[in-house]
């Protein structure tokens, strides 16, 4: 869906929940972050990054 919506994206970063880490892991995010919290929200960046695409940080 996120290809068809922003056909130029060439990564994917999201904010998960430290129960969601592992598996977005298995679908192949990488950690780009620390364990934040923000709003009583405690999250991790990851990002998912397309083969084609230049390694950058987060």
């Amino acid at each position: 869906m996120v290809k068809r919506e922003y056909p130029g994206a060439s990564n994917i970063t999201v904010h998960s929940s430290i129960y969601g880490v592992e598996a977005y892991k298995r679908l192949g995010f990488v950690t780009c972050g620390e364990m934040t919290t923000w709003n009583s929200s405690i999250y991790v960046p990851i990002r998912l990054m397309a083969k084609y695409a230049p390694a950058i940080s987060c």
